[in-house]
């Protein structure tokens, strides 16, 4: 009856998301339909609630685990990429509980309502920024791997950092200019691949305007030329090892490829709020895209991120450029085959475009 009353009949591709205790002791599973959880018909997922009550990201969990579990076969091959922005619970998903938070006898009867498998996630790997000296990761997770990025890497996602760039005028043109003669150019001697290489450059420019003109680099003046100078190495710093100064290759999260099961965990809990931002905002405009073009392997990717309320907020301008992209996700992502998780205190402090785009 309870089947029966939750639409049980109806759905093509059944994802067990709860259960109900009945009279007589037992549980009846209640499920979802993936076609609505994940896509194409409709997609994305808001779990809301109380902070500090360890239930959100922990329901998030099981409903992924009960998503791959449903999963596998042709059209539904599901995979999980997750941004873990503060402590480290989503950083263990392939570990047992540890000493004192085994699995109750109740815990047990309700994963075999679910027909989840009571045990970890199976295919986790962990990425993390570099430490800012070298080699290792900021991640609790001595096996995880490097997240680390060059200057051509995070060129075209200034914006996320530098947002007052896009209303500055000298700010843009000298970029543009940069870009096209340093940057993309296809004459070695001209090209400026790494951070110390732009630093290289900006010392020679700078001293030779102070010799001769005020004139720095083409109809860039020396003032403006220092301030880009100032600005952009900062980033280095800010950026605490996520990027390199050097010309670094093979550091990043996949784009294509992915299997069925498959988890990554970005670990980027360390990181400042902009930094944060601009890590989730190139990984997600970089799927899109690929999803969009060439596929990424398997048929749903669900991307969860906690802490919806600080990267889409209802006001504000401060994740400007990240709400912009999660909203992107959110209304076009069904069709490219990535369902945006996320997890709130409060719904009411979310963007509405991104609220009101979610099916459960």
């Amino acid at each position: 009856e309870m089947l029966a009353a939750t639409g049980y009949d109806r759905m093509d591709w059944r994802i067990p998301a709860g259960v109900v205790g009945l009279a007589d002791g037992a549980y009846a599973s209640v499920c979802l339909d993936g076609k609505a959880l994940l896509g194409p018909e409709s997609a994305h997922l808001i779990v809301n609630g109380l902070s500090g009550q360890a239930a959100k990201t922990s329901y998030a969990g099981v409903l992924l685990a009960s998503a791959l579990a449903a999963g596998g076969q042709d059209g539904n091959k599901v995979a999980a990429l997750i941004f873990n922005v503060k402590g480290d619970d989503l950083i263990w998903l392939d570990e047992k509980p540890s000493a004192g938070f085994e699995l109750t006898d109740e815990d047990k009867a309700m994963y075999a309502a679910l027909g989840i498998p009571e045990k970890p996630f199976g295919d986790v790997t962990v990425y993390a920024p570099g430490l800012p000296g070298g080699g290792g990761t900021q991640s609790r997770r001595q096996d995880a791997s490097m997240l680390r990025w060059s200057l051509e890497d995070i060129w075209p996602y200034l914006e996320y950092i530098l947002p007052w760039m896009g209303d500055d005028e000298k700010a843009q043109s000298f970029l543009a200019e940069f870009a096209e003669y340093h940057l993309y150019t296809k004459t070695v001697s001209n090209q400026i691949r790494s951070f110390a290489a732009l630093d290289h450059w900006f010392e020679e420019h700078i001293s030779e305007a102070d010799e001769k003109s005020n004139m720095a680099w083409r109809s860039h003046h020396v003032a403006t030329v220092r301030r880009m100078r100032r600005m952009l190495m900062g980033i280095v710093a800010r950026a605490g090892g996520l990027v390199s100064r050097e010309r670094d290759d093979g550091m990043d999260i996949p784009l294509a490829r992915w299997t069925h099961g498959q988890v990554i965990v970005v670990d980027i809990a360390g990181l400042h709020a902009d930094i944060q931002g601009l890590v989730i905002g190139r990984t997600l405009r970089r799927l899109l895209s690929q999803a969009e073009s060439e596929g990424l392997g398997v048929d749903h990717l669900v991307v969860f991120a906690d802490e919806l309320n600080a990267f889409a907020p209802s006001q504000g301008q401060e994740m400007a450029r990240v709400k912009r992209i999660l909203q992107r996700v959110s209304t076009q992502g069904r069709y490219a085959g990535i369902s945006l998780w996320g997890a709130c205190q409060k719904m009411s402090k979310i963007d509405e475009m991104i609220r009101d785009r979610k099916s459960t």
